[in-house]
């Protein structure tokens, strides 16, 4: 009996939980546009991906270098 009941209770907390991200997924539609957030989300987006991007080229580089030195030495 206990199943039953917390399967039902799984099937409520779902249905209700598709039915407020279908109201979230409509109101964030009747948001207005506000320059400002716009430009400072791509500028901390933007930033995040070019620090990222600028890492892994410098570990590259940084790579090549002592395969070439090992190299070098051998």
């Amino acid at each position: 009996m206990a199943a039953a009941q917390s399967t039902g209770a799984g099937w409520v907390g779902l249905c209700r939980g598709r039915g407020s991200a279908g109201a979230h997924r409509h109101r964030a539609w009747n948001v207005p546009l506000n320059p400002l957030s716009i430009v400072l989300a791509l500028a901390i987006s933007g930033g995040g991906w070019f620090l990222v991007s600028w890492a892994i080229a410098t570990a590259a580089v940084d790579v090549e270098q002592d395969l070439h030195e090992h190299d070098s030495d051998h």
